[in-house]
């Protein structure tokens, strides 16, 4: 036994540990990795490269966090690949494998941890932690652009794993990425799926918020005015008001498309007088000038526009609402 007979603070009993005599015995090791040991029994980190030079680290003393961080995850690393060499047991090694692929992905060592997880999922598929490496892996290849990999990970989750407890996120990650990787009409069914699912509020407005993309994207516009009511039932309360002025005004843009210009021109008015962006507001301006020009109320228009503050725009911004000036007066016969 040994008992701290000193300030128990943090700092004084980091030091005191590192003041403390240690016995080792290592046996079949080389003297590096005893020399390894012994560094890290005094709170420092030992590395030895491929020409098994030994680099000596201490980690309370560093010129910036990010170096410290890179040296502690480094250091893990080399743990955890010392303890895959030297354990053949499957829990254990699982273990260590997703721990590996989750520090190589803070090091930004991609390839290395997408081999890290394919270890687990191919080696022990029965082990608990298959399916968080798979959801891991399909996450890191959707950062690397690596859609339709993603999808394939994503596929494989939901049909070997349907019982695992964030199934539900796993089907919406899923539709997400088949979305993406432009599988429009693949996608409508798998976000139909979670929708009908109805795991949570959320999870329905997820759903019904992507499936009106890709319906817009197919220009299916009955689908989009469908799935974005749906969307906007689903998301009351909801804190990303993004998605709302957004379902707004492609609810507004496939009513245009459909010809339901009363309707359009009320849903554009609707987000022109919430907080868009500029973007966005020029391009409902736009839109509602469309609208109001297919019911030939020029004066609703021109009088929307002369409320505007031009100084507020960009220049491309200026041009394009002179543009949409223009198109009303020439709607109007005044060329």
């Amino acid at each position: 036994d040994w008992s701290y007979d000193i300030d128990t603070s943090t700092d004084m009993i980091g030091e005191a540990v590192r003041s403390r005599p240690v016995h080792i015995l290592m046996s079949g090791v080389s003297s590096e990795r005893i020399i390894a040991a012994l560094a890290g029994c005094a709170g420092l980190l030992a590395r030895i490269d491929q020409g098994n030079t030994i680099h000596i680290h201490d980690p309370e003393h560093y010129t910036s966090s990010s170096e410290r961080a890179l040296k502690l995850a480094q250091g893990a690393i080399d743990l955890c690949q010392q303890f895959l060499l030297a354990n053949t047991d499957p829990k254990h090694a699982a273990n260590a494998y997703l721990a590996l692929g989750l520090l190589k992905r803070h090091t930004d060592q991609v390839s290395e941890a997408l081999a890290a997880y394919r270890q687990i999922f191919n080696r022990f598929p029965r082990h608990e932690l298959a399916p968080y490496a798979l959801l891991h892996s399909s996450r890191l290849k959707t950062d690397m652009g690596d859609l339709l990999g993603a999808k394939t990970d994503l596929e494989l989750l939901v049909e070997q794993y349907p019982d695992v407890e964030f199934s539900g996120n796993a089907h919406i990650y899923l539709a997400d990425a088949t979305m993406n990787a432009n599988y429009w009409t693949d996608a409508i069914a798998l976000y139909r799926k979670v929708y009908n699912m109805n795991m949570s509020q959320k999870s329905r407005a997820q759903a019904a918020y992507g499936a009106g993309q890709c319906c817009s994207r197919v220009q299916d516009y009955e689908g989009v005015v469908r799935w974005l009511n749906r969307f906007e039932d689903s998301a009351d309360g909801m804190e990303d008001q993004a998605q709302l002025k957004q379902a707004l005004v492609m609810r507004a843009q496939a009513c245009t498309e459909l010809g339901r210009n009363a309707q359009a021109s009320d849903l554009f008015e609707q987000a022109l007088e919430s907080d868009l962006s500029k973007t966005q507001y020029v391009e409902s301006l736009a839109g509602y000038a469309e609208a109001n020009r297919r019911q030939e109320n020029f004066l609703k228009v021109l009088n929307r526009i002369s409320a505007e503050h031009p100084w507020s725009f960009s220049y491309q911004e200026r041009n394009r609402v002179t543009l949409i000036k223009a198109q009303v007066f020439q709607a109007m016969g005044l060329n």
